[in-house]
């Protein structure tokens, strides 16, 4: 595990994109210092860095909150105590924070109203859960695809895809960590607002009568 996850950052701080392992479909990533590293995952993506925007991954609320504003306090409580896995959540970027200082706001925000979407995870993989822990902000992921196309939850399909750069580090994973991210529906995307009400934006496996029931439960205690 130590081989792996050494390994693992190792690539990630030396700008490459990194295929990783989720709770849905696999994923690559890259280093949110790094504005090298971030045009390279907007690359294979087909797009432009300016053009494209990223769900950020976290080991911890306590980590997605470096990047918020504070939240509504019913959305607060029910994130830091019970935020389910797939359920990825878009509120107001921290214009302070120290990921902001350290590489420039537009490559992590949503382009329309500044916004940054994440998702805490934990996944079946743990020198990869180690690595989320020990990384002081949340990093940004997206399916292994260009643009219009399907995700790629076949490790072979998303070796090759991945090979055909020299920009990529693709780990050995075992059966048991892929197989957790051969899940074929993504997170649900939810943005909030400030009165407490949210939008789903991406239908997943978290619904809106989920998230009203966590939500009013937490409005009353």
């Amino acid at each position: 595990m130590q081989i792996d996850s050494d390994s693992f950052q190792n690539a990630f701080l030396d700008d490459l994109v990194c295929l990783h392992p989720t709770d849905t479909v696999l994923g690559i990533t890259a280093n949110p210092c790094s504005k090298v590293a971030l045009t390279r995952l907007a690359k294979l993506k087909s797009r432009k860095l300016e053009e494209q925007s990223f769900v950020h991954i976290t080991s911890s609320f306590e980590k997605a909150m470096t990047c918020w504003e504070p939240l509504p306090q019913s959305w607060h409580r029910f994130l830091k105590e019970s935020w389910p896995p797939r359920l990825t959540v878009i509120w107001s970027h921290k214009l302070s924070s120290k990921l902001s200082n350290e590489v420039n706001l537009k490559f992590l925000s949503l382009p329309k109203d500044g916004g940054i979407a994440i998702r805490k995870i934990k996944t079946n993989c743990e020198w990869f859960n180690s690595f989320l822990n020990q990384f002081p902000y949340p990093i940004p992921s997206t399916s292994a695809n260009t643009r219009g196309e399907s995700p790629i939850n076949d490790i072979d399909e998303a070796r090759a895809f991945l090979a055909q750069k020299d920009f990529c580090y693709i780990p050995e994973l075992s059966f048991q960590e892929y197989q957790q991210s051969k899940q074929t529906i993504a997170s649900t995307i939810v943005k909030i607002y400030a009165n407490s009400s949210f939008e789903i934006l991406r239908q997943g496996p978290i619904n809106k009568e989920q998230i009203d029931e966590k939500l009013s439960s937490f409005s009353k205690s």
